[in-house]
């Protein structure tokens, strides 16, 4: 019966052996699952803040890009106006009539 009793202990001493082996592999997975997980959340924070300094300098030049159209569109429609006075201008002369002062015409 001890030869049994050795026996079975031997068993439960190369089971547990083994299980405690198995369980430092899980523990070492864990472990490097962890450290990727960690230096993913790292790596993500990091792009979040890259995303939002890039949105904010594409707000800066969209502002500037809009002022600037802006400021194009003005030219334009004031260079488009000078055409029409000097047009306007020329017929009259052409003409010879004389057409009222708008600055004394449209006073608010």
């Amino acid at each position: 019966m001890e030869n049994t009793d050795a026996r079975t202990k031997e068993d439960c001493n190369r089971i547990l052996d083994e299980q405690t082996i198995y369980l430092q592999k899980i523990n070492t997975e864990i472990q490097e699952y962890t450290s990727k997980l960690n230096n993913l959340r790292f790596e993500c924070e990091n792009l979040e803040k890259e995303i939002e300094v890039l949105s904010k300098e594409r707000e800066l030049h969209e502002s500037h890009v809009v002022k600037t159209v802006s400021k194009m569109n003005n030219r334009s429609l004031q260079e488009t106006c000078r055409s029409y006075i000097c047009s306007i201008r020329l017929y009259c002369q052409l003409l010879d009539i004389e057409l009222p002062d708008p600055k004394k015409e449209f006073k608010d």
